[in-house]
């Protein structure tokens, strides 16, 4: 590839980034009508490094204070929408002065920066730059061997792939993030497939069904790789 080449893609991808910032700039402010909440734009991604996620940027209407956050779609208080965050960074930091058209195509440059070069930390459960390569915990465990000194388990390990985390299911089994985001949702009961578009099981006319009731707890749902418990 000559030299004329690399100048023209490079020119290229530089008015392509002008662009995206001019419709995050206007998205952004044209939502943010309420003081008191954030205008929000999901981006199209769906994994990075591998791990499922939904990847978004807002904006604090109240602070101009604007977010990249990476977080689960469904790990989490699925009921009140507070899913797990993997990564909550702040891209713009002016409480006086809201962003301007170069502050945006700042922000666009830092977000492509951070999802080139970020990996997910397991153990931890979050994305980070430079995640360490090794982590001294049989090191640390042994310094503190005191009577007074009660340590964590030492088996906290992923029931999938028996990697080291800290996270658990709602039924009280250890799943790392990246194993429970890759769980996909059972298959949809016999009565949600012939009748999907009347609200499947969930319409009136199996209300009367004997079971229905499990049959829908059951239907379309995530389950624990180890009792099969809805997660």
């Amino acid at each position: 590839m000559s030299n004329q080449q690399i100048e023209l893609i490079a020119k290229y991808i530089e008015s392509r980034k002008m662009f995206i910032s001019d419709g995050i700039m206007e998205c952004l402010e044209e939502n943010c009508n309420n003081k008191d909440h954030f205008s929000t734009i999901v981006l199209p991604i769906e994994e990075i490094d591998n791990m499922p996620c939904y990847v978004s940027i807002k904006k604090s209407c109240k602070s101009n204070k604007i977010y990249l956050v990476i977080e689960s779609g469904f790990i989490g208080d699925r009921i009140n929408n507070n899913f797990v965050s993997y990564y909550d960074v702040i891209i713009y930091d002016n409480m006086l002065i809201p962003a301007l058209h170069m502050d945006y195509i700042n922000m666009v440059n830092k977000v492509f920066e951070d999802l080139s070069h970020i990996k997910f930390y397991k153990s931890h459960g979050i994305f980070m730059k430079n995640p360490p390569e090794y982590e001294p915990m049989e090191e640390l465990r042994s310094l503190f061997t005191h009577p007074n000194i009660k340590l964590v388990p030492d088996d906290i390990y992923c029931c999938v792939c028996l990697e080291h985390c800290n996270s658990k299911t709602h039924c009280n089994h250890l799943l790392c993030y990246v194993c429970w985001g890759k769980i996909h949702k059972t298959m949809e009961c016999e009565y949600c497939l012939i009748d999907n578009d009347n609200d499947g099981c969930f319409g009136e006319n199996y209300n009367n069904i004997e079971g229905i009731e499990e049959i829908r707890e059951n239907c379309n749902k995530r389950r624990c790789p180890y009792c099969r418990k809805n997660i």
